[in-house]
């Protein structure tokens, strides 16, 4: 990722900057994760529980799969925000294997179907206010 200038993002407080040493590294993990390799198969390194075996095994058959999603910007947008504050405040398994799960089943498939579903996830209420 190309570095933020400084004048596009103002560091007036402490807290700024915290915010933004924080997006500028995950600017760099997106940038680095381009060629991002998922092994195969089941990594008993981590996958101690039933739910993460079966996720790995969710995991290979969601690489090969073709799927098609419909949808708008906003609705890919909301998207991406429904999912990662899923998994960074509540429970990083339960939103991916529903998300995966969903894929799998349904070779075309509406981005508005996985927002309603991530809903169940979203105690922030960040879209609440939106008209449907």
């Amino acid at each position: 990722m190309k570095k933020i200038p400084e004048w596009q993002y103002p560091l007036y407080k402490e807290s700024d900057k915290v915010v933004y040493a924080f997006l500028d590294k995950f600017g760099k993990i997106v940038t680095e994760s381009k060629n991002l390799e998922i092994p195969r198969g089941i990594d008993n390194s981590w996958a101690i529980f039933l739910q993460d075996k079966r996720l790995c095994e969710l995991m290979d058959e969601f690489q090969d799969a073709k799927i098609e999603f419909l949808g708008n910007n906003n609705q890919t947008c909301e998207f991406f925000i429904r999912f990662l504050l899923s998994q960074l405040l509540q429970d990083w398994r339960g939103p991916l294997m529903a998300v995966i799960l969903e894929c799998l089943q349904y070779k075309r498939l509406k981005i508005a179907t996985l927002n309603n579903q991530l809903k169940i996830w979203d105690y922030t209420k960040i879209f609440q206010n939106e008209k449907r």
